[in-house]
């Protein structure tokens, strides 16, 4: 896959895609019409034509999938005013430090005991949270909601300093 197209290209052609299909963007229609150009179309380069490589890459992808969403249920005690309270938190079972994504760098297991880790985790949680926020407040706001608390907790996550493996021993 090549990232040679500006998000504003990108949009430009699955604009001219939809419009001439009712509006609908359909992956495997508008992966058809590339296929029909023979490397003519603009967005030819976004695709690998390698069928080995492309089968290989979405067995990775399933391989992440696997893993996605799979949780494990956390105790968690918090003394407030001498009153010990005792609550379940989930979280991944595995997650996915952003600094060795770019590599293929793998998962974790999650360890709420390491610092370094939780620092990765609160980075990656960050990362969604934003990603989220960018896709959906335009909903939220639509449904008559907000999202202020949702920014207060990203605020939260970012401050949340990066603690290094090393410093964490």
């Amino acid at each position: 896959m090549s990232t040679k197209l500006k998000k504003a290209d990108r949009q430009k052609i699955v604009d001219d895609f939809a419009e001439r299909n009712g509006g609908r963007f359909n992956p495997r229609a508008f992966v058809d019409d590339v296929r029909q150009t023979k490397g003519q179309h603009p967005a030819w380069t976004w695709f690998t034509w390698d069928d080995a490589k492309a089968a290989e890459d979405h067995r990775i992808w399933q391989a992440r999938r696997f893993v996605h969403d799979l949780v494990v249920l956390h105790t968690v005690e918090t003394i407030y005013r001498g009153k010990v309270t005792v609550s379940h938190v989930e979280s991944p079972a595995f997650i996915s430090p952003m600094e060795g994504r770019v590599g293929g760098g793998g998962y974790l297991s999650l360890d709420p005991d390491d610092p370094a880790q939780m620092s990765a985790f609160c980075v990656e949680a960050a990362t969604s949270l934003q990603s989220w926020l960018r896709r959906y407040s335009a909903a939220v706001a639509y449904a008559g909601g907000s999202v202020t608390s949702l920014q207060k907790q990203l605020t939260a996550l970012e401050k949340v300093a990066p603690v290094e493996a090393s410093e964490a021993a």
